[in-house]
C-alpha cells in the first residue's frame, strides 16, 4: 500500500513567504484573510472565528517555532493547506513559549474526519523532519518553499 502524501489530498499548497504579525490574534486574522482570497464562498471572519474557536481548546503552537492552526467548515468543498513563513517569528502561545516561524494552516470540510486527520499527521511528520526549519527559513521565494514541502513529504515513508 502506497503511503499517504499531502499531495494526495491537496492540489497546490498556498505559500506566504514573508508572514508577520504582532500577536496570535493578528496572525489568525491574517491567515483567515489570506485563505479567504483563495477559497470561494468562505469569508475571512468565518475562518478566523473557526481558528480562534480551535485555539480555545489549546494552542496549536507545537513548539520549536512551529504551529498547525486548523479548523473544519461545513461549506468547504475540499481540504485546503497554506504554509506561512515568518523570519522574525510571531508570539503564538506555543507550548514552549517561543515565537512561531512556520505555520501550516489546515482547513477541511466537516465531513472529512479521516482525511483531515491523515493530513494533520502528515504535516506534523513533515515539520519534525530533520533540517525542515533551516531549509524553509533559508528559502528565497514561495515556489522554493512549495518545492521543499513536496520534496520532503515525498521522502517521508
Amino acid at each position: 500500500m502506497k503511503p499517504t502524501k499531502i499531495r494526495d489530498f491537496v492540489g497546490a499548497i498556498a505559500v506566504v513567504f514573508d508572514f508577520s504579525a504582532a500577536t496570535k490574534q493578528e496572525a489568525l486574522e491574517k491567515l483567515g484573510t489570506r485563505s479567504s482570497l483563495l477559497i470561494p464562498g468562505l469569508r475571512a471572519d468565518e475562518i478566523t472565528r473557526g481558528l480562534l474557536d480551535r485555539e480555545r481548546l489549546g494552542s496549536t503552537g507545537i513548539g520549536d517555532g512551529k504551529a498547525i492552526p486548523h479548523a473544519k467548515f461545513p461549506d468547504l468543498a475540499h481540504i485546503f493547506l497554506l504554509f506561512a513563513r515568518s523570519k522574525e517569528g510571531v508570539p503564538f502561545d506555543a507550548v514552549d513559549h517561543r515565537p512561531v516561524h512556520a505555520f501550516f494552516l489546515l482547513l477541511a470540510p466537516d465531513n472529512s474526519s479521516s482525511d483531515y486527520l491523515k493530513v494533520l499527521a502528515r504535516v506534523s511528520r513533515l515539520l519534525k523532519h530533520p533540517g525542515f526549519m533551516e531549509k524553509v527559513l533559508a528559502a528565497e521565494d514561495e515556489s522554493q518553499i512549495e518545492r521543499l514541502i513536496i520534496q520532503i513529504d515525498e521522502s517521508i515513508p
